[in-house]
């Protein structure tokens, strides 16, 4: 298994790639792209459809209600934010959100 630091640079590598994207429709009416975000060598990962309203505005995933559930949920069970990978699929969000 890669270094905590190789892993975290190869994620800063990938984001910087990411951040620009204009491949596709979706990126015409966001505020900005969506990566991922906590521990990229997390053995617990959680992965979202799409970034909302909330994601879209902050650039991080799961912010919103679902990202206040979501870090109610992982402190119930011993976890941080940072301990784990929380992302989604999408990188920017569907129209009409």
């Amino acid at each position: 298994m890669a270094e905590h630091g190789d892993a975290t640079a190869a994620m800063a590598a990938l984001r910087a790639e990411v951040m620009p994207c204009t491949a596709c429709e979706l990126n015409k009416g966001r505020s900005t792209t969506v990566f991922g975000s906590g521990n990229p060598q997390a053995d617990v990962v959680f992965v979202g459809e799409a970034p909302g309203r909330d994601e879209d505005l902050q650039g991080e995933p799961f912010v919103g209600r679902s990202g206040q559930l979501l870090t109610k949920i992982l402190t119930a069970i011993g976890y941080d934010r940072d301990e784990v990978f929380i992302c989604n699929i999408l990188k920017h969000p569907p129209p009409k959100f």
